[in-house]
């Protein structure tokens, strides 16, 4: 049995398949949880008369349906990779399908004791349970994201060498490089956010694509997440790694749209993911906090009303423009907003890119 917590329908990839196929997906996935890494599988015990044989062996009891080979198990197996954060144990490109109809997975996975992932569940579970007392939806993504960009760092990969230098290697491409140094690539770092969400209830899928500039692509995982009803592109990597430079979680990326990641994000969703538009900004991070602006006496009004509640203290901002606003515009409006308030433009430092705004507010001292 799975998990109480685990509602497979808010996994999005399992939601793609086929009845037969969902069955399949929920007998590997059980074997799986029960952290058989390195495990075996036979057809239907109807199909494999000598499965007597093998008593260690787990069967399909396929029922109702007419032909095991008619599973692309493959893509199951892919499906339940993609869905399920919790298997970190377990490689993604592991599967082999014997001519005898028996299926191994694991083979290849670094191996764990049965102690060690109980450890690391328990380590997992642990984060998840910093968010038990948030209900709203866009308050846990919020709350998850900044968690995990303050507490961890991204990491690039590295050469592969002894076997514990290899089990490293692929534990940063899991929540486990987060768990045991701080660390990991961007997989690793989406893997513990669609963990937690998940876990609470919102459907989110990978993304496994390639991002960059056009003319230098490589690599790049991030999510869709599903709030009201609409998809949105958050890569908390991105916003971990921002070119602003200042070591706070920053937002460029969180809830964006298509629109909004098409010169940095490079993905074919058209054909595994056709249903993955991302075109609403109703929760996007600055439409949602009312920090996007389309006349520069929005950007004064603002910056007037956080000096009036929070003169005297030190703090970040972020606000987001429209393609309508130059960088001069926006400036001039900030210092509207201090000269109101008898502030000094001093008081103010920003960073541009975009049409994004990083802004430092450190008004000690009135004119």
């Amino acid at each position: 049995m799975l998990p109480a917590d685990f509602n497979l329908e808010k996994r999005y990839f399992f939601s793609r398949l086929c009845d037969m196929e969902k069955d399949f997906y929920v007998f590997l996935l059980e074997n799986l949880l029960k952290n058989q890494r390195k495990m075996f599988f036979l057809a239907d015990k109807r199909w494999w008369p000598e499965c007597e044989k093998h008593p260690e062996l787990e069967c399909f009891e396929y029922g109702k349906y007419e032909n095991w080979f008619d599973i692309d198990i493959q893509k199951v197996y892919r499906y339940i990779i993609w869905d399920c954060p919790e298997l970190y144990y377990v490689a993604y490109d592991d599967l082999r399908l014997g001519l005898d109809a028996i299926i191994s997975i694991g083979a290849d996975t670094p191996t764990y004791t049965d102690d060690e992932i109980c450890e690391i569940n328990k380590l997992l579970y642990g984060i998840l349970h910093n968010f038990d007392h948030i209900t709203d939806p866009f308050e846990l993504e919020l709350e998850v994201h900044d968690y995990i960009v303050r507490s961890f760092d991204y990491s690039d990969t590295y050469e592969q060498g002894t076997e514990h230098e290899e089990r490293e290697f692929q534990e940063i491409f899991t929540p486990v490089g987060l768990i045991k140094t701080g660390r990991a690539v961007c997989y690793g770092i989406s893997r513990l956010a669609q963990f937690i969400f998940q876990r609470r209830g919102l459907e989110v899928a990978n993304v496994l694509a390639d991002a960059g500039s056009p003319e230098y692509k490589c690599g790049h995982a991030w999510l869709a997440i599903k709030l009201g009803g609409n998809w949105y592109h958050l890569d908390v990597t991105y916003n971990e790694s921002s070119s602003t430079d200042i070591d706070i979680p920053q937002y460029c990326y969180f809830n964006v749209t298509d629109e909004d990641v098409r010169d940095t994000h490079f993905h074919s969703l058209d054909e595994e993911c056709p249903d993955l538009v991302c075109n609403s900004t109703e929760y996007n991070y600055y439409h949602k906090m009312g920090l996007y602006f389309t006349e520069p006496e929005q950007i004064t009004e603002k910056i007037t009303h956080i000096l009036k509640e929070n003169g005297d203290k030190h703090r970040f901002l972020y606000i987001r423009v429209s393609p309508e606003l130059n960088e001069a515009t926006v400036s001039s409006a900030l210092a509207d907003g201090f000269l109101k308030m008898g502030y000094s433009t001093e008081d103010c430092l920003y960073l541009q890119s975009n049409g994004y705004f990083a802004l430092e507010l450190f008004p000690k001292n009135k004119k």
